[in-house]
């Protein structure tokens, strides 16, 4: 190290260096930048949003939304499940201030109708004219019934851990496709396997009856919501078909041709009823009226709809006066082009056949479906019992 003056310059290759007194020399050094801050650690995993959870009703029992779905869930016109939904929505809005429920039971459940703006629809809407093919209506249960299917046949295999799990199921898969034994193609009886003879399996309605509809009398079915209804046999409602009063008509049923030569026929939809003179035209005009304004009027008219003073929701639904209607009587008629009959009862739509379109095909003469004698009056009278049963409680489970 050498300390130098500071009149000394030193040139060096044609640089030149002016040495500062009691400094070493040496080039001039540039200033660093400064350094750049450093970003903060990108976390490994995005923080998820909290969920948001459905809104509840406060002032509002939820078992009465709950059976006001199950019942329009067949109502049979589109316009009629519109104005009917919407009114018990917009008391709930309006007089219960359920809000924030409506907004979200309309997002997720509902939709906007084809036609008049302000038309609500829904997909799980299995009315008689909406486009869901009788037999196959929204349903869980399909899901619910296969899982319960593979634990079951699952439970005796080894399946403590993947590979086995996955051995199990490919055994139990092969046992689902193969053929049926001798004995096994009857309903009725007990199987694993998944296959079915010809003519069990289809995507159309089916085209015979079951068993019951013919030998017997009556059968009790579960209606969603956990309800029991017992529907008549085949030959039940024919003998009420052919039961005629002293004007040679009979009082158990209506009919009437159309100019087109379809026929319509109104019959009661469970136990045995004289029908009220006008039924089948009354009923008629409900699938055929589309103006919101005059099925309104036709609900005020039979207590289904009540007038209120609050001008947000002008009318309260009448849940049972709808039923003591549309639960208690059906329209059995023909779309343009088909032969078969459809029918407007929740039977009909939920698996797609029913005793009083079958019983109407075979009065028309369009199909015979009873091989048998008619049963005699006696038998029908002591079949009218009543048309709904309570459902049977489950046992609670009793502790070890």
């Amino acid at each position: 190290m050498v300390l130098v003056s500071e009149s000394v310059s030193i040139s060096i290759f044609g640089r030149t260096w002016i040495p500062v007194a009691g400094k070493r020399t040496g080039p001039q050094r540039r200033p660093r930048p400064p350094r750049a801050a450093k970003a903060a650690p990108k976390p490994r995993f995005r923080p998820k949003a909290a969920a948001r959870r459905p809104p509840h009703l406060e002032r509002r029992e939820i078992w009465y939304v709950i059976q006001v779905i199950r019942t329009l869930l067949f109502c049979p016109s589109q316009a009629m499940f519109s104005i009917l939904m919407g009114s018990v929505l917009e008391r709930l809005q309006h007089v219960h201030g359920e809000a924030s429920w409506v907004a979200y039971f309309k997002r997720q459940y509902l939709c906007q109708a084809a036609g008049p703006a302000g038309m609500l629809s829904a997909v799980w809407w299995a009315g008689v004219l909406s486009k869901i093919q009788p037999g196959y209506p929204p349903s869980q249960q399909c899901a619910e019934q296969l899982n319960t299917k593979v634990k079951r046949d699952m439970e005796t295999l080894p399946r403590e851990t993947h590979a086995q799990v996955c051995q199990s199921l490919e055994k139990v898969i092969g046992t689902w496709s193969a053929t049926l034994k001798k004995g096994e193609e009857m309903l009725d009886t007990p199987k694993l396997a998944l296959t079915a003879p010809s003519r069990q399996i289809g995507m159309d309605r089916p085209p015979d009856p079951d068993d019951w509809m013919i030998h017997g009398k009556s059968q009790v079915l579960l209606k969603p919501g956990a309800i029991q209804k017992r529907f008549p046999s085949i030959p039940v409602i024919l003998q009420q078909m052919r039961t005629s009063n002293s004007a040679g008509t009979s009082p158990f049923f209506e009919s009437v041709q159309l100019a087109d030569g379809r026929s319509i026929i109104c019959v009661a939809q469970h136990r045995p009823e004289h029908l009220a003179l006008g039924r089948l035209r009354h009923l008629r005009k409900y699938l055929n009226t589309t103006d919101s304004q005059t099925l309104c009027d036709m609900f005020v008219e039979d207590g289904i709809l009540e007038r209120t003073d609050v001008e947000a929701a002008p009318y309260r639904f009448k849940l049972k006066a709808y039923c003591d209607i549309f639960d208690k009587y059906c329209l059995c008629f023909q779309l343009p082009g088909q032969r078969r009959f459809v029918c407007s009862c929740w039977g009909f739509a939920w698996t797609g056949m029913c005793t009083h379109a079958f019983a109407t095909e075979e009065f028309m003469g369009i199909r015979q479906h009873v091989p048998t004698a008619v049963p005699e009056a006696a038998a029908v009278q002591d079949d009218a019992v009543s048309d709904s049963e309570p459902t049977p409680k489950r046992r609670r489970r009793q502790g070890r």
